[in-house]
C-alpha cells in the first residue's frame, strides 16, 4: 500500500471510528462462531467447542488492540484517548491544575517573549535580497577589527577604484535628523545623509519615484531628497503629486524624488522620514572620519578576495596622506555590524529566561510527583489489569504534555502583552526592534518548549509511580517509598541550585546598574534642561554663524529663571559627535605609533557654568575672544585625563596643541585652561583626552551640525521653555527648539 493509501485509510478510521469498531466485532464474533462449529462436527458438545474455541483465540481485547495497532491511525487515537484522560483528571483536580498551568505559563511566556526579540534581531535575515552579500567597511588601526568611520578621501577612493562591489555607499554618522520648514510650525525630521548609491546597495526600491542617480552625491548637484511613506502621509496629505513637490530641510529646498515603502528604515533603529543625497567635494586632509561605508559585493566575490582590494585601496590613500596615521581597512557582514552591540546582552538574557523556565520545570515535576501518590492506587490497578509500564508512562507524558501546551496557551498571551510593552518602552538603540512580532518561528519554538517541558517535568513522576516494586497492597496503604523521597530531595536541590543561580546573576546586575547610577559624569545633571537646535544651510560663514548664536545665547540667559545657557556639538552622557587627531607641540610625529585621537568639543564660554564642569586650572573662555583673521591667536580647554596623559608633571597651562593631521602650515592653538573629566562615550566608559575650542573660533566648521543647548534653572522646565522657543523665534522663525528634555 502506498504512503498517500495508508494516510487516506488512516483519515477514514479515524472519520469512522465506531463503524471499524463493529467491523472488528463481526470479523470475531463469526471467526469463533466458525471454530466452535468445527470443534462440534469433531464431537465436542456445544459448550465444551465454544470454550475450546475462546481458550484457542485468547484475550479478545488483545486480539482488538493487535488490529488497531496496524495503522498509524492508533497512535493518533491512543492520544486523542490520553488527552481526554488527561483533561477529565484535570477537571477533578483543578487546584493543583490551575497551579501547574500558571507555573509552566510564566516561564514559557518570558521565555517566547525574549525569543521573539532574539529570532528579530540576531536570527532573521536582514529584509533586502540577497543579504548575505551586504557588508559594513571602514577604516582601523592595525591591530583593530570592527570598522571604524571612515574620511571623504578614503570613501571617494573606495568608491571609484573598487571592482569587487556591485555598489557602494555611505552614511553620515554624526547627522541623524533635519529642520524642517515651510509645512507648519518648524519642527525636527529623523533622517540621514547618505551617497547616491544608497538604496542600490540594500536593493530596495521605491513605492513611487526613483531613487538617487549617479551623481548627484557630487558638489554642485540638484539637491534632491527621498522620503518615508509616513512622513508622505503625515506631512503631505498623501499627495499624489508629491514628485513635483520641494521639501526645505536645514534651510535648503530640496526636490523631492522617491517615497520609501513604509518598513524602510536603515540605518537608524527609529523610523526615518527623509534622506538626502551627500555632497562631496574633494578634501584637503584625510579627517575627520564621520562615515561610515556599506557595499554589495559582486556574486562570486568572497570577503577575502574584497578584502585583499580594499586594503591596496587604503595604501593608496596612506600614500596620498602621508602626515596621516596609516590606516587599514576592515569589513565585517552587515548584520553582524549592526547587531554587534547587543548579541552579547540578548544571549544573557535569553539564557537568564531560560533558568526562569527550568525552575518552572522543576516545580511542576515537584507537584506532579506529590500528586502521584495520590493516584497510586488507580495505576497500580491499572497495571495489575495488564496494562503495561509503558502504556501507563505514555498516560502520564500526555497529561503532562497537556498541562504544559495549556501552560503555553496562556504563556503565549503573556508573551503578547510582553512584546507589546517591549515595543514601547523598548531600548532606542535596539536594531531591527520594530520587527519584532510573535512570528511563525517564534509560535514554533513555543510550541517545541511547551512540547519539551511537558515530557521533562512529566518522566520522572511517571516512571516513579510505575515502577515493578509499586504493589496494590502498599498503593492500599498509602505509603512512600525511598525512592520517591529522594527524587523530592533531588528535585528540591535542583529548584534551589538554579533560584539561587538566578539570583545571583540578577544581583550582580543590580550592583552593576547601581554603581552606573553612583558613576561621577563629571557635571552637575539636577535643573539642566537640554534641547537641539540646528542652522539652516543658509548660515554659511562664521560672521552668519556668530549673527545667530551670539543674540540668542544672550536672550536665552535674559529669560527669567535662567541662571546660564550654553551650546555644544556633544552632551554627555552618550552624544560624541567627533573625535580628531592632535599632536603635542615638540613631541614629534611618528606614524607607526598609535592613533593619538581626543573627543573634540565645539561650546561657547558659558557651556562650562551651565554643565556645572569644574575648572582644575588656568580659565574659562571669554565672550570677547574673537578669531577673525588666520593670523589671530587660537585657544582650548583640555580635561584632567589629557593633561595628566600628555603632559605629565607639566602646566599644560601655555602649551600648544594641533588638531588634525600634522602640518607645518597649520596653527597652533594654546591651552588656556583644564576642566574636569566628563563622560561623552558612556558611563561606563573610561575618561579620555577631551578638548574644547571656542564656538567662536572656528564656526565655519558646524554649521550642518546639531548643536546642544544646555540650559541651568532652579525652576521646571515648563516655565522657561515657551519663553526660549519665542526667543528663538524672534532670531529666525524656520528654526525649531527640538527634543526639549531635562539631563536627568
Amino acid at each position: 500500500m502506498t504512503i498517500f493509501r495508508k494516510l487516506v485509510a488512516g483519515v477514514k478510521a479515524l472519520l469512522h471510528h465506531e463503524q471499524q469498531e463493529q467491523e472488528i466485532n463481526e470479523e470475531l464474533t463469526a471467526y469463533i462462531a466458525e471454530l466452535t462449529a468445527a470443534k462440534a462436527r469433531a464431537g465436542a458438545t456445544p459448550e465444551e467447542a465454544r470454550r475450546a474455541a475462546l481458550l484457542e483465540t485468547g484475550s479478545m481485547e488483545s486480539i482488538k488492540h493487535e488490529v488497531r495497532s496496524v495503522g498509524w491511525e492508533f497512535a493518533v487515537d491512543t492520544f486523542l484517548r490520553d488527552a481526554r484522560y488527561g483533561l477529565r483528571v484535570m477537571r477533578k483536580s483543578p487546584g493543583f491544575a490551575t497551579l501547574a498551568i500558571l507555573a509552566t505559563a510564566i516561564g514559557i511566556g518570558a521565555n517566547t517573549a525574549i525569543f521573539s526579540v532574539v529570532d528579530a534581531v540576531l536570527l532573521r535575515p536582514l529584509p533586502y535580497p540577497e543579504p548575505t552579500r551586504l557588508v559594513a567597511v571602514g577604516l582601523h588601526e592595525k591591530g583593530a577589527s570592527e570598522p571604524k568611520p571612515m574620511g571623504v578621501a578614503d570613501f571617494l577612493a573606495w568608491r571609484d577604484h573598487q571592482t569587487s562591489f556591485e555598489h557602494v555607499a555611505e552614511f553620515n554618522l554624526g547627522h541623524g535628523s533635519f529642520s524642517l520648514s515651510g509645512l507648519g510650525t518648524p519642527e525636527r525630521v529623523p533622517g540621514s545623509i547618505v551617497s547616491a548609491q544608497f538604496f542600490n546597495v540594500l536593493g530596495v526600491q521605491p513605492i513611487l519615484g526613483r531613487t538617487f542617480l549617479p551623481g548627484e552625491d557630487r558638489a554642485g548637484s540638484t539637491p534632491v531628497a527621498v522620503i518615508s511613506e509616513q512622513f508622505w502621509r503625515d506631512h503631505l496629505g498623501s499627495d499624489p503629486g508629491v514628485l513635483q513637490r520641494a521639501v526645505t530641510l536645514d534651510g535648503t529646498p530640496r526636490q523631492i524624488v522617491g517615497v520609501m515603502p513604509a518598513w524602510f528604515r536603515f540605518p537608524g533603529n527609529q523610523s526615518l522620514d527623509v534622506w538626502t543625497s551627500a555632497s562631496f567635494a574633494v578634501p584637503e586632509g584625510r579627517p575627520p572620519y564621520g562615515l561610515l561605508g556599506f557595499g554589495r559585493l559582486k556574486p562570486g566575490i568572497t570577503q577575502q578576495m574584497a578584502m585583499a582590494e580594499l586594503n591596496n585601496i587604503a595604501a593608496q590613500v596612506n600614500k596620498q596622506f602621508p602626515t596621516s596615521p596609516e590606516l587599514v581597512s576592515s569589513m565585517m557582514p552587515l548584520k553582524q555590524w549592526m547587531v554587534r552591540n547587543v548579541s552579547t546582552a540578548l544571549v544573557v538574557l535569553l539564557a537568564a529566561i531560560a533558568l526562569v523556565l527550568l525552575i518552572a520545570v522543576v516545580n511542576v515535576a515537584n507537584l506532579l510527583l506529590a500528586r502521584a501518590s495520590v493516584r497510586r492506587r488507580e495505576i497500580a490497578v491499572r497495571m495489575a489489569l495488564g496494562a503495561s509500564r509503558g502504556r501507563v508512562v505514555r498516560q502520564l507524558l500526555t497529561e503532562s504534555v497537556m498541562l504544559s501546551l495549556l501552560g503555553g496557551v496562556v504563556g503565549l498571551l503573556l508573551a503578547f502583552g510582553a512584546v507589546r510593552g517591549f515595543l514601547a518602552f523598548g531600548p532606542g538603540n535596539l536594531p531591527r526592534l520594530e520587527e519584532v512580532t510573535i512570528s511563525a518561528p517564534v509560535l514554533l519554538f513555543t510550541f517545541v518548549l511547551c512540547v519539551g517541558s511537558g515530557i521533562i517535568f512529566g518522566l520522572a513522576p511517571a516512571f516513579n509511580t510505575t515502577r515493578s516494586s509499586v504493589a496494590l497492597k502498599d498503593s492500599e496503604r498509602g505509603s512512600s517509598n525511598a525512592s520517591v523521597q529522594r527524587t523530592h530531595r533531588v528535585f528540591a536541590v535542583s529548584e534551589i541550585a538554579l533560584a539561587l543561580l538566578l539570583m545571583i546573576g540578577s544581583g550582580l546586575l543590580i550592583r552593576s546598574f547601581v554603581r552606573l547610577q553612583g558613576v561621577d559624569p563629571g557635571f552637575q545633571t539636577d535643573h539642566l534642561v537640554t534641547a537641539t537646535i540646528s542652522l539652516p544651510a543658509s548660515y554659511k560663514t562664521p560672521a552668519q554663524i556668530l549673527g545667530f548664536w551670539n543674540p540668542f545665547l544672550a536672550k536665552a540667559e535674559a529669560v527669567p529663571g535662567v541662571t546660564s545657557a550654553g551650546i555644544s556639538m556633544s552632551l554627555p552622557p552618550n552624544l560624541l559627535a567627533i573625535t580628531n587627531p592632535f599632536t603635542v607641540e615638540g613631541q614629534g610625529y611618528d606614524r607607526t605609533r598609535p592613533l593619538q585621537l581626543a573627543e573634540e568639543m565645539t561650546v561657547s564660554p558659558d557651556y562650562f557654568r551651565a554643565m556645572g564642569i569644574p575648572l582644575i586650572k588656568g580659565r574659562f573662555f571669554t565672550d570677547s575672544e574673537r578669531v577673525e583673521k588666520p593670523t589671530d591667536p587660537m585657544i582650548l580647554i583640555i580635561n584632567e585625563t589629557m593633561a595628566k596623559r600628555y603632559f605629565p608633571g607639566q602646566d599644560p597651562i601655555g602649551k600648544r596643541i594641533q588638531t588634525g593631521d600634522p602640518d607645518p602650515k597649520a596653527s597652533w592653538e594654546t591651552i588656556v585652561g583644564v576642566v574636569g573629566d566628563v563622560k561623552y562615550s558612556g558611563l561606563d566608559a573610561e575618561p579620555s583626552p577631551t578638548l574644547y575650542v571656542p564656538y567662536n573660533e572656528n564656526g565655519w566648521i558646524f554649521w550642518s551640525w546639531e548643536m546642544y543647548l544646555v540650559v541651568r534653572t532652579p525652576l521646571e522646565p515648563a516655565a522657561i521653555v515657551p519663553e526660549l522657543r519665542a526667543q528663538l523665534e524672534s532670531i529666525n522663525q524656520d528654526v525649531p527648539l527640538a527634543h526639549v528634555q531635562t539631563m536627568d
